[in-house]
């Protein structure tokens, strides 16, 4: 299954994707374009880089995703 967290960088969306990462969920992580996610991306999961000013940024990171966690 594949999982697409928002809000990734976050507090609460950072602990969420490392410990499904730790489980071995194929973790999609939607984070803010100037947010540093190096150990995100380190630890496996596919980075997504949303802009405000452009919407169809996150589409393409929901494109497959099984669940959502907002």
């Amino acid at each position: 299954m594949r999982l697409l967290v928002t809000g990734a960088s976050g507090f609460i969306g950072g602990a969420l994707a490392f410990r499904r990462l730790s489980d071995g969920t194929d973790v999609r992580a939607l984070v803010h374009a100037t947010k540093s996610v190096g150990l995100m991306k380190d630890a496996g999961a596919e980075i997504f880089e949303y802009y405000i000013s452009n919407p169809s940024s996150c589409a393409r990171a929901g494109e497959g995703a099984g669940v959502v966690f907002h």
